[in-house]
C-alpha cells in the first residue's frame, strides 16, 4: 500500500507528504490538480514499463514521459527548463521504504536532452534503523551512489546505463551495496516494484462506452480491464469460467437494475459481446443506457476476483443518476479488488456515503484547491480531519451537504 506521496513541478501539482488511508477521497473544482495527482502518482508505474506498451527496442523512461505529455509535463509557469521531483512512500511490514526521483525535463522541442534522471533515493526507515541509497546521474556511463547508512557515507561507482531507472537494473545494483545494507535494498527495490505492478488508476469519463456496447476480438486469458474499458467483454470471459462464474457481478448490478436476471459473454466467428437477461427478455449493451454501461464497468473494476493493491478512479459518478452514485458509494466500500482506493469526485451524492466512513477515521478526505497564475510556494492539497468538521457532522451534515454549500472548513470549491 502506498503510504504517503509528494511532488513539485509535474503540471500543476505541488503536494507535500500526504499521507494515505485504505480509503482516500479527493475533492475540489476543476483545474485544481486531482488528475494531474493521479496521473504523477502513476507515472512510477509507467517508468517502470508496467502499463505501457514497449517496443523492444524502446526505454521505458523516455516512452514514460512520452506518454504523460513530455515537454508539457513541467509546470508552464516556471523556467523554460524545469525539474520535476516526486517521492513515493510504502509501508512493508514494520518499516517504512521510499523512493524518490528529480528529472529535468527540457520544455522545448528542439533541446537535444529532453528529459534525463537526475537523482534517485531508495530509503528505510524501521525498528533496525534507517538507511538512504541515493543515485547521482553525472550523465556519464558512471554513476554516483552514496549509500547513508548510520556510519559515513560512502561513494561507489557503477557502469549503469544513466537513462534507464535505477530499479530497471537491480541485478548491477544489489550486487554492488549489497554488502553495505544486506537484503534491504533488495527488498526495498522489489517493495516497489510490486506496487509499480500491483496499481491501477482509471480516468471513468474517458471509458469508451460504444467501443464498450460492440463485439470484440477474443483474447483468452484477459483479466486486466483497458482504460477504456472496451475490453469489458473479454474480462468478463474470463471471471465467468471461474467456478463462481459472474454471480457476484450481476448480484452488485442487481443493486442498481433489480429485474437484472442474467450477464453472459456471447462468442461467434472470433469475436466476443456482453448480453443481459432483463424482466426475461434478452438485451444487447448497444440497447442500454450510457448509466448502465458505466456502472457495468465500475462493477468489474470493484468486485472482480482478480485483485490489485491500489485502484485510483477518476469521477466514477459521470453518467449516473444521483440515487445510482449512491449505491456507487456503497459500492466502493464494499469492494473486494483492491486493498486501497483513491476516489477523484465532484458527486455530493458520492460523498454522502462516506460520511461514518470519514468519521471512523476509515476514510480520508483531501481537499485540492485552485492554483494561482505563479507557482505556488505551498501544497495544493490539504488533508481535511474529522475533528474539523466535528461540530457540523454532530449536527447531522453529511460529507456531501457540507460540499454541496461550499462550507470552508471541508474546502473543495473554485470562490
Amino acid at each position: 500500500m502506498i503510504s504517503s506521496f509528494q511532488a513539485n513541478g509535474y503540471r500543476n501539482v505541488k503536494v507535500d507528504d500526504l499521507r494515505f488511508g485504505k480509503v482516500n477521497l479527493l475533492i475540489g473544482p476543476n483545474n485544481s490538480g486531482k488528475s494531474n495527482f493521479i496521473r504523477a502518482m502513476g507515472f512510477l508505474r509507467d517508468m517502470l514499463g508496467f502499463s505501457i506498451e514497449l517496443r523492444r527496442d524502446e526505454n521505458p523512461f523516455e516512452k514514460a514521459v512520452a506518454v504523460h505529455g513530455g515537454a508539457r509535463i513541467p509546470d508552464r509557469r516556471a523556467a523554460q527548463a524545469s525539474n520535476v521531483a516526486m517521492r513515493w512512500a510504502f509501508a512493508a511490514g514494520e518499516e517504512e521504504v521510499s523512493f524518490a526521483l528529480e528529472m529535468m525535463i527540457t520544455a522545448s522541442p528542439h533541446h537535444s536532452d529532453r528529459a534525463r534522471i537526475l537523482m534517485e533515493r531508495l530509503a528505510g526507515e524501521g525498528p533496525e534503523g534507517s538507511w538512504d541509497f541515493r543515485r547521482i546521474n553525472t550523465g556519464t556511463p558512471r554513476d554516483l551512489y552514496r549509500p547513508e547508512l548510520t556510519g559515513p557515507a560512502q561513494k561507489i561507482d557503477l557502469n549503469l546505463d544513466p537513462s534507464l531507472s535505477a530499479l530497471h537494473q537491480d541485478d548491477r545494483t544489489v550486487n554492488a551495496v549489497g554488502g553495505l545494507v544486506g537484503g534491504r535494498y533488495a527488498s526495498a527495490a522489489l517493495t516497489a516494484q510490486e506496487w509499480a505492478v500491483e496499481s491501477r488508476a482509471y480516468a471513468c469519463n474517458r471509458f469508451d462506452l460504444d467501443g464498450m456496447s460492440g463485439a470484440v476480438d477474443t483474447r483468452t486469458g484477459l483479466n486486466d480491464l483497458d482504460p477504456t474499458a472496451t475490453e469489458l467483454a473479454n474480462v468478463l470471459r474470463t471471471w465467468e469460467l471461474r467456478p463462481e462464474g459472474l454471480e457476484a457481478y450481476t448480484e452488485a448490478l442487481q443493486t442498481l437494475v433489480p429485474d437484472l436476471q442474467r450477464v453472459w459473454v456471447q462468442e461467434a466467428a472470433g469475436r466476443r459481446w456482453v448480453s443481459l437477461r432483463v424482466g426475461g427478455k434478452q438485451y444487447e449493451l448497444n440497447e442500454m443506457s450510457n448509466g448502465t454501461l458505466q456502472a457495468m464497468a465500475l462493477a468489474y473494476l470493484l468486485f472482480t476476483p482478480f485483485r490489485v493493491e491500489t485502484l485510483c478512479l477518476d469521477e466514477p459518478e459521470v453518467n449516473l443518476h444521483p440515487a445510482w452514485q449512491k449505491v456507487v458509494g456503497r459500492w466502493l466500500q464494499q469492494r473486494r479488488s483492491a486493498d486501497q482506493l483513491f476516489i477523484s469526485t465532484h458527486s455530493p451524492d458520492l460523498l454522502d456515503t462516506f460520511t461514518e466512513a470519514f468519521r471512523a477515521g476509515e476514510a480520508k478526505v483531501f481537499a485540492f484547491q485552485p492554483t494561482t497564475a505563479e507557482p505556488q510556494e505551498g501544497s495544493i492539497a490539504r488533508e481535511v480531519t474529522a475533528q474539523e468538521l466535528a461540530d457540523r457532522l454532530d449536527e447531522g451534515w453529511e460529507l456531501g451537504d457540507l460540499y454541496r454549500v461550499g462550507d470552508p472548513q471541508l474546502g473543495g470549491w473554485p470562490w
